[in-house]
């Protein structure tokens, strides 16, 4: 586990404001539910210096380091707090060749709106970063983002790096990332699709030990000339002579040999990475080449292994990858092409992109995918992938150290091979153990069952243990994105999900082994969230769609027929979710986010006219996500902001105000107490984060560190508690599949007397104002906890032991460790 602290210092020339992370131990054990990939992978890049190095980046979720040992991606930007979560779309990625420990990070997703930009450096291969903000736009989700790399270090002089920029041109720092300045020589500041810099590569034979690099190569995805080359360290610029610009073509990729004679580029006429542009601009991704240019000669030959510029076959180029050792051998794929079959080992196949090799400089090339020993895919222990294409390639990577070995970045993860091979069978596993990407749009913890999830693009999973893959498919018939779960809590075999399709809603009544159509829905609406009870044989469904302001749907058969209940004298169900009473099965239950009111709603199940009452306006600018006692009937919390918690119990309402709550949820109850562990996602004092609550909110203990903030909440904006397992909570997230932690130190005893009967120990006053006494009646060892879960101090105790005399005023939470058990209590100090 690694703690994150945050110190601020001001750099003194352009003055950029810098952030120092560091680490240190902490408790609770994060992991992220196991679903396997799912998302896009814009690259992978390998240390020419250090074996078995590599790095990954992410459109949303962040980036990642390979381990050689377990063979798992380990997460490096997890620690990126709610205000920063712009830092998870990953641009750029930069090893200094010189000293492999150094690693930069270009991060950013300005096109949303997220936040600032920023040039992360680690000198620790990415435990720890430095954050640099800076003012050049980067968007790591952004049209283009599988090109690059358009951040490099300078192989002669680490103290140089270049950065390029999606439309605030070439960048350039003298004093390793810390300052930066523009490049005003180079010709190219901004394009329409918003990639005008999408590649720099530097010829190391021009430069020696500590003497900057002279020629320096880049391209800009821009129609006509887009090739460009430095002799001169980047202080002046020049359009490289009779480049191709045939049918729009704008370079995607580039490598030099060792010796800097041959330059290989990969060529799409778009951005990319799919057919269509940012912008709006009419220029489809549909054509591409693979070109080799002999710098000595100033040739450029076109060394396509397809033809995909005349438009007779659909597709481009996109990943390429040269070995070190030998400049005509070169790895490259396609993107956005379907070609013929790609095959799994257990016979399962897909149409996807074609990797190809050659090893005489593009005269002749092999397609791993296909001949007499073509290249088959192996899923590696991850079900779901089985039949899913390899597709989006757009970006291959040979192992410096062993050219046998190939990673391939695609659409849903990452795929390696160990064997490569023109001659024999290569397989090519999935390989994104660690590395999760999905975006989680709704889940549900069912009590003594499995966890189950919904994921954007590819629908979600069951699982029976999170800490596993799972053993399914994804939830079939597919539908892509899926934005609702429920289950019914008199009938937990009982699911519903919403989504994307034509088909919108499904149902099932194993508990997700299968699947079925609903008869119907009603008018043109998707996606939305829903509802599911059981009364007897009858199952009720309540769906509130997206995009609707004023519709709240029930169906008792299936979807054969439907009422809605909603009209427009009640507020707003825009963004709604409603839930199911679970006792009562006619009583379900919805907050309006835009208008601040709670509602109940009471269907009769054998006819008659639904009810919707109003049980209160509790304040807008909530979280739509309810957090409902699965034990009692009408017992539920509603986080409403700065305005704290709802609690609505008994027919009435109270309020907890000690925390800003930004999402709520229940989960399973500790040993010894008869309510729901309450959990919130919010702020306590000038701490934001995931707190966690035994006794009702009446006081908190932080759960998770600056270590693990992941971005915040992201799109679902929501935590859940685990039905079964005590202490355990998922958190959604902008792009890093579904965090959740263990939280072993959550306390769950109360400050009061004890009694020495069932106790080892006793301790008094409390509250105190000074000090208090431990007498204990065996060997311990304690630690204090402040409320908010820092460590103060630990130690050994001595029965009469004294502690407290330097803390400040507030509740303080102690452990007391026998060598066997855990004993916790809280003390409050007061008048100091």
């Amino acid at each position: 586990m690694r703690f994150v602290k945050k110190k601020v210092y001001l750099v003194i020339s352009l003055v950029f404001l810098c952030v120092v992370y560091s680490h240190a131990q902490v408790s609770n054990e994060w992991n992220t539910v196991k679903m396997g990939g799912g998302g896009f992978v814009s690259a992978v890049i390998g240390a020419p210096a250090e074996k078995n190095l590599f790095y990954a980046r992410t459109d949303v979720g962040g980036a990642y380091r390979w381990e050689e040992n377990t063979q798992k991606w380990i997460p490096l930007l997890d620690w990126v707090s709610e205000s920063e979560k712009s830092l998870l779309g990953v641009e750029s990625l930069a090893i200094d060749p010189q000293s492999p420990n150094k690693l930069y990070i270009s991060a950013g997703l300005s096109g949303y709106g997220w936040g600032g930009a920023s040039i992360l450096r680690s000198d620790d291969y990415g435990e720890t970063f430095e954050k640099i903000p800076v003012d050049f736009y980067i968007h790591g989700n952004g049209m283009g983002r599988q090109t690059g790399e358009r951040l490099a270090v300078d192989p002669n002089d680490g103290n140089i790096v270049f950065c390029g920029t999606r439309k605030n041109g070439l960048w350039k720092s003298t004093n390793s990332g810390e300052n930066w300045s523009r490049i005003t020589s180079f010709p190219i500041t901004s394009t329409p699709n918003l990639n005008a810099v999408c590649f720099v590569l530097f010829d190391k034979n021009t430069g020696s030990s500590a003497t900057p690099t002279q020629t320096i190569y880049a391209g800009s995805s821009k129609e006509g000339d887009n090739m460009f080359v430095s002799k001169n360290g980047g202080e002046t610029w020049n359009v490289i002579p009779n480049a191709p610009t045939i049918n729009e073509i704008k370079p995607q990729r580039a490598v030099l040999s060792s010796n800097g004679n041959l330059l290989y580029v990969t060529y799409a006429n778009g951005a990319g990475p799919h057919a269509q542009t940012w912008d709006g601009v009419n220029d489809p991704m549909d054509k591409g080449a693979v070109y080799k240019f002999t710098v000595s000669t100033g040739i450029w030959e076109n060394i396509s292994p397809i033809n995909l510029l005349d438009g007779s076959i659909w597709g481009c180029y996109g990943g390429l990858s040269i070995d070190p050792n030998n400049g005509q051998k070169v790895v490259c794929s396609t993107i956005n092409h379907w070609g013929q079959q790609q095959i799994y080992t257990d016979g399962s196949s897909a149409w996807g992109d074609r990797i190809y090799v050659t090893e005489d400089g593009g005269k002749n090339w092999k397609n791993l995918f296909s001949g007499s020993n073509p290249m088959k895919l192996d899923k590696n222990g991850i079900s779901w992938i089985s039949g899913h294409n390899l597709h989006w390639v757009g970006s291959v990577v040979l192992d410096p150290f062993n050219d046998k070995r190939l990673f391939a970045s695609s659409g849903n993860g990452i795929f390696m091979t160990e064997n490569l091979s023109t001659t024999e069978t290569s397989i090519m596993k999935f390989c994104v153990d660690g590395l999760e990407e999905t975006v989680p749009l709704d889940m549900v913890s069912i009590p003594d069952g499995p966890f189950v999830s919904v994921v954007g693009d590819y629908d979600g999973w069951i699982h029976e243990d999170v800490a596993q893959f799972p053993t399914g498919k994804r939830h079939e018939p597919n539908m892509g994105t899926t934005t609702g779960i429920a289950y019914s809590p008199q009938n937990k075999q009982v699911l519903v999900r919403a989504g994307s399709s034509a088909a919108v809603l499904y149902y099932s009544t194993d508990t997700g082994k299968s699947w079925k159509f609903f008869n119907g829905v009603p008018d043109v609406f998707k996606n939305g969230k829903v509802a599911v009870s059981t009364s007897g044989n009858t199952n009720i469904v309540a769906w509130v769609p997206e995009d609707s302001s004023n519709k709240m749907y029930i169906t008792t058969n299936w979807g054969v027929t439907w009422q809605n209940i909603w009209n427009n004298s009640y507020a707003s169900l825009k963004g709604a979710h409603p839930y199911a009473d679970p006792m009562d099965p006619t009583l379900f239950y919805v907050y309006s986010p835009s208008g601040g009111k709670v509602y109940k709603c009471f269907f009769p199940v054998h006819g008659g006219n639904a009810e919707v009452t109003l049980l209160g306006d509790i304040g807008s600018g909530g979280s739509p996500n309810l957090a409902v006692n699965t034990h009692l009937s009408a017992d539920f919390w509603v986080a409403v902001g700065s305005a704290g918690l709802k609690y609505y119990q008994n027919n009435s309402w109270s309020s907890v105000n000690n925390i800003n709550a930004t999402a709520v949820t229940l989960g399973k109850e500790a040993s010894g107490t008869n309510y729901p562990t309450l959990y919130v996602w919010g702020t306590e004092g000038d701490t934001n984060g995931l707190f966690g609550s035994t006794d009702k909110g009446v006081s908190w203990q932080r759960i998770n560190d600056e270590a693990h903030e992941y971005g915040g909440l992201g799109n679902a904006g929501m935590i859940l508690g685990d039905n079964t397992v005590f202490g355990r909570v998922y958190m959604s997230s902008a792009g890093r599949g579904i965090p959740y932690v263990d939280s072993e130190n959550l306390i769950t005893s109360v400050s009061q007397p004890l009694n020495k009967q069932n106790q080892p120990f006793d301790y008094f006053p409390s509250p105190f104002s000074e000090e208090f006494t431990i007498n204990t009646y065996k060997n311990f060892s304690y630690s204090v906890y402040s409320i908010s879960g820092a460590l103060i101090e630990k130690g050994n105790l001595r029965t009469g032991e004294k502690l407290g005399a330097n803390w400040q005023n507030g509740i303080f939470v102690i452990r007391l460790n026998d060598g066997v058990n855990n004993y916790h209590f809280k003390i409050i100090r007061q008048g100091k």
